[in-house]
């Protein structure tokens, strides 16, 4: 018998089960974002295992898959990928260019 914790986001590709309750906090943030003039951004924190990598996930397909949305563009940065085996500064070096290129293909 296998025990221990899982730590796998959930992708919400089947409009599965609201199993960590983050629905109502993605539909608000959601909202935030289409209602605000200005362009911004968003950090998310919380522990690890809390549901930010789902949170995100779920926001991502509702903003993508909303084809009435057309005057926002977003993109993903995975930061903890950009910092492997890196030092501080290389670990930024490496997020902007990820930012810049993601801008450029906008």
């Amino acid at each position: 018998m296998k025990t221990g914790i899982i730590d796998e986001p959930v992708n919400y590709k089947d409009n599965e089960d609201d199993k960590l309750g983050i629905n109502d906090y993605a539909n608000a943030l959601k909202e935030f974002i289409e209602k605000t003039d200005t362009p911004m951004t968003i950090g998310i924190q919380g522990e690890w295992g809390s549901g930010k990598t789902s949170l995100l996930n779920r926001l991502w397909k509702e903003l993508e898959g909303d084809e009435k949305n057309t005057k926002i563009e977003s993109f993903w940065i995975n930061t903890w990928e950009h910092s492997l085996l890196k030092t501080p500064e290389e670990t930024l070096i490496s997020i902007v260019a990820d930012i810049t290129n993601q801008i450029s293909e906008l």
